[in-house]
């Protein structure tokens, strides 16, 4: 068998092959947070868009009005109806309901398909798949709140007081439920466990933060504790932007209010709310997982 061997000297006189993609140092360099959130909360969107489960999400808390459809109304205080008090407080269900399933459910099945590991890799930063998970909740939020909101004035009969404090409400409470449904993600394995396990901490918003069962009918102690839960402020800042009134006692203490009397009052509530949301967002980061669970 003959051999063709190339002398050392031809060899090394070769010129080397060139780069078929030269990289430079800037192209290597990681873009910044803030390009990182926008490019990737246009993808979250248009994906979004595409997952077809998600967008029944934006319809369950729909459901939270029907009983309000055929519900006779009573006189709670005077010149409040049940169905005045009641209803807006509904509106946080969106937050709920969205801010606790979506996140969970997508940033799991993500790890588990190595998703999350590739963005690692090209220099993604967890703040920047946090904030464009939060940024997508609260705008579908406040887009599906407007039209709930619409909604809940034609069966309650009654414009919005205050919308912007109704807003800020929701606000808030999507991004709260956006990070703590992150949270979920690193407990589970998969994305079917991801969306039942986010389930419990929906419903037990739901029951404890007075939307399915008022504050008032239960103990002062308890009702008093819970106001500085996450959702039982939102609550209060909608049924006070909705009336115009304080709500943010019991129904025994409603009183109209002003503007500024409002907004002063509103004021506990959204620091309450704004600590739960750095809570939250600090604990995302902790526990943040890039790869997938195999224990």
């Amino acid at each position: 068998m003959t051999h063709t061997l190339i002398p050392d000297t031809a060899r090394e006189a070769a010129p080397a092959p060139a780069d078929p993609d030269p990289v430079t140092p800037e192209a290597r360099r990681p873009s910044g947070l803030f390009q990182q959130v926008s490019v990737l909360a246009r993808t979250e969107f248009r994906l979004f868009l595409r997952y077809k489960t998600a967008l029944m999400y934006l319809a369950l808390p729909g459901a939270f009005l029907l009983p309000f459809a055929v519900m006779e109304p009573t006189e709670l205080v005077p010149g409040v109806l049940s169905v005045h008090y009641l209803l807006p407080g509904t509106l946080v269900a969106i937050a709920t309901t969205l801010g606790l399933v979506h996140p969970a459910n997508v940033l799991t099945m993500r790890r588990e398909a190595l998703v999350l590991k590739r963005l690692r890799v090209s220099g993604v930063r967890p703040a920047a798949v946090h904030t464009s998970m939060v940024a997508l909740v609260t705008l579908l939020c406040l887009v599906v709140g407007a039209v709930f909101l619409a909604l809940v004035g034609v069966m309650a009969d009654r414009l919005p007081a205050d919308p912007v404090m109704m807003a800020l409400a929701l606000l808030l409470s999507s991004v709260s439920m956006a990070l703590l449904g992150t949270l979920i993600s690193p407990l589970v394995r998969n994305g079917e466990t991801a969306q039942m396990v986010s389930m419990v901490p929906m419903l037990g918003m739901l029951v404890l933060g007075g939307v399915m069962i008022p504050l008032d009918v239960m103990p002062d102690s308890l009702a008093t504790v819970l106001r500085f839960l996450p959702i039982a402020p939102a609550v209060d800042m909608l049924r006070s932007g909705f009336l115009g009134a304080d709500a943010f006692g019991s129904i025994q203490e409603l009183h109209d209010a002003g503007f500024a009397e409002l907004w002063v009052n509103a004021l506990p509530a959204i620091g309450v709310q704004l600590f739960w949301i750095a809570v939250f967002a600090f604990l995302a980061h902790r526990f943040f997982r890039w790869d997938p669970r195999r224990s």
